[in-house]
């Protein structure tokens, strides 16, 4: 659900690389 979100803020590229630990480092970043 949380990586649906960051797809939207433009950080996909590293959801797609890690969706365990990038939806949450990327969540922490933005």
């Amino acid at each position: 659900m949380m990586g649906k979100m960051i797809l939207r803020k433009g950080d996909h590229v590293k959801v797609l690389r890690g969706n365990e630990r990038g939806k949450e480092g990327t969540i922490l970043r933005v």
